[in-house]
């Protein structure tokens, strides 16, 4: 029997593996609907995802974001016009800096990749495939 501490460890576990699935979840439903054609959209609800992915993706966005996107094929932007939190849906300063940052961790990442080609240095989604 799991005494509490037991519990609690694998609870959070389990709700960080949960918080994970959700906002790779959220990134393949981005990016479906930024394929889609632009009157087809549901620019909204997009909108208010990319936000949900951004709070909530924490450190590892910049990996996480890599890895869908080396699925799907193409760049997921999750700071699209219109989707900041200042006034009408203007960007802020810091929102910027999010953005420079995690597409700055994604480039150094893929340079890293493309040098060593080691598994360590890998997408997620390459690293799948490889097993």
């Amino acid at each position: 029997m799991l005494d509490k501490t037991n519990n609690d460890t694998v609870y959070a576990v389990n709700e960080k593996l949960d918080r994970h699935a959700t906002t790779v979840g959220l990134l393949y439903g981005i990016a479906f609907i930024q394929s889609l054609p632009e009157e087809r959209q549901e620019r909204e609800m997009m909108l208010r995802m990319c936000a949900i992915v951004r709070e909530a993706a924490g450190p590892k966005l910049a990996f996480t974001l890599w890895g869908v996107e080396t699925l799907v094929g193409r760049e997921i932007d999750l700071w699209p016009v219109d989707g900041g939190s200042g006034h009408g849906g203007d960007y802020t300063n810091e929102e910027f800096d999010h953005e420079a940052a995690v597409r700055a961790e994604i480039k150094q990442r893929k340079e890293r990749f493309e040098q060593t080609g080691a598994l360590s240095d890998a997408p997620p989604s390459d690293v799948i495939r490889f097993l």
